[in-house]
């Protein structure tokens, strides 16, 4: 890779469906290996444990990586509270609880919220900064007072240190909800979804969904993943592209965009 290319980051948002705390730490440890030195992760993800499993991952190395996280959707942290039993409790949710996954449909976004769930997110990544923290898929628009709010406690943790960067993902109905309202400097879309020039000049851009942008392609067939990445970044160089992936074999595979 070149040192002039924007850096790939590895998300998170499968990690949680790895069974077992040994092979979650092993791919996080490999994603690292390999040459990731971005990840992307939220409370949502894993109901805590993704947050908890990188806080692990990187104890020993958080000053050579960069962390993303989010907040805004009130999910039960029991991600954190049962590492080791989590898949089988969320099996048992899914099956037989009321309900389940009902909490994805709310949001809680506000500057207290924003304070509160990024000090539960320090404590499961065990470190006391996250590189960039953004709100998670807005559903409603963002009022004057509350864009006030947002603005004030986000320039008052860059103050105080424990984020560096703020903004917002989603896809761009969810993200036009904030952007404009509270200045953000991170905005991060599905690939095929991302804003215009003209709508984000100031902003960093994001990309996740970048595996679902290659099947979008009128021939996926014809193309290996890797070389469509390589391809991506060479030719939108403005953008970073989150990718995920709970398959090994696949991660050792994505070595040679490091190359």
């Amino acid at each position: 890779m070149s040192t002039r290319r924007t850096p790939l980051i590895f998300g998170l948002a499968g990690l949680h469906r790895i069974a077992l705390v040994s092979h979650r730490q092993r791919l996080l440890r490999q994603a690292f290996d390999v040459g990731f030195r971005s990840f992307d992760v939220a409370p949502a993800y894993g109901n805590g444990l993704g947050e908890l499993e990188l806080g692990e991952a990187i104890l020993r190395r958080r000053p050579d990586v960069k962390i993303t996280t989010k907040f805004g959707i009130p999910v039960d942290l029991y991600g954190e509270r049962f590492r080791s039993a989590f898949t089988l409790i969320r099996v048992n949710r899914r099956y037989f609880s009321r309900g389940y996954g009902s909490e994805y449909a709310q949001r809680r976004i506000s500057g207290p919220e924003m304070i509160a769930s990024l000090d539960g997110s320090l404590r499961r990544l065990r470190c006391d900064y996250v590189d960039r923290l953004l709100i998670h898929e807005p559903l409603e628009p963002c009022a004057p007072e509350l864009a006030a709010e947002l603005t004030e406690f986000a320039e008052r943790l860059k103050s105080q240190g424990k984020i560096l960067s703020f903004g917002v993902c989603g896809p761009s109905d969810s993200i036009r909800r904030v952007v404009g309202a509270t200045p953000v400097d991170i905005i991060q879309s599905p690939l095929w979804d991302l804003p215009g020039p003209s709508d984000c000049a100031s902003e960093r851009l994001v990309a996740y969904g970048v595996y679902r942008g290659f099947q979008r392609q009128a021939e996926p067939s014809k193309q290996v993943f890797v070389d469509y990445v390589a391809q991506l970044r060479a030719s939108r160089p403005d953008i970073e592209l989150i990718l995920a992936s709970t398959s090994r074999n696949t991660l050792a595979g994505w070595g040679k965009l490091f190359s």
